[in-house]
This record gives structure tokens, C-alpha cells and sequence, in this order.
């Protein structure tokens, strides 16, 4: 992933912070949940949403070729054919 995207990716997921957060992962798996109360932690090589109890989800930024913002749904587009949408 380049530096731009995750820029972009940063800028836009300061506003999940504390929010609860419903992620979506499609195609070749189909899984949904909400963390509640979402604390983030973006690093140049994670993304990690966490309730800080039970839930924790990390995207390694290497398999992100895409990101695309639309209001305040984040799409992930990875390079193993599967698409992550974040939203609050």
C-alpha cells in the first residue's frame, strides 16, 4: 500500500475513534460485526479497531491495493479478493 493511500485511510479513520464501528468483509468470505466504542490504532503496516475487552480486527495495509471514501463508509479493496467495508 502506498503512502498516499494510507494517508488518505488515516485522515478518514480519526473519525471511527470511539464510535461503534461496523465492519463488513465480502467475496470470497462474509463476515459482519459491530465494535463498540471503537478504539484505532493505524500504523505504516496495520490498522487495528478494538473494543479493548473482546473484539479486536487488524488489516494488514500490504494486501490494500484501493481506498475509497463515500460519506462515512470506508471501502478496502485487498489483493486477495476480498473487500472490507468500515462504517459508523
Amino acid at each position: 500500500m502506498n503512502k498516499e493511500l494510507i494517508e488518505k485511510l488515516r485522515d478518514k479513520i480519526a473519525e471511527y475513534q470511539g464510535q461503534d464501528v461496523f465492519v463488513k468483509l465480502e467475496n470470497s468470505i462474509q463476515f459482519y460485526t459491530t465494535i463498540c466504542n471503537a478504539q484505532i490504532i493505524i500504523s505504516d503496516q496495520k490498522l487495528v479497531i478494538s473494543d479493548q475487552k473482546k473484539q479486536d480486527f487488524i488489516v494488514e495495509l500490504f494486501y490494500i491495493e484501493d481506498v475509497k471514501i463515500e460519506g462515512n463508509s470506508i471501502y478496502l479493496q485487498l489483493s486477495n479478493d476480498l473487500n472490507i467495508i468500515l462504517d459508523y
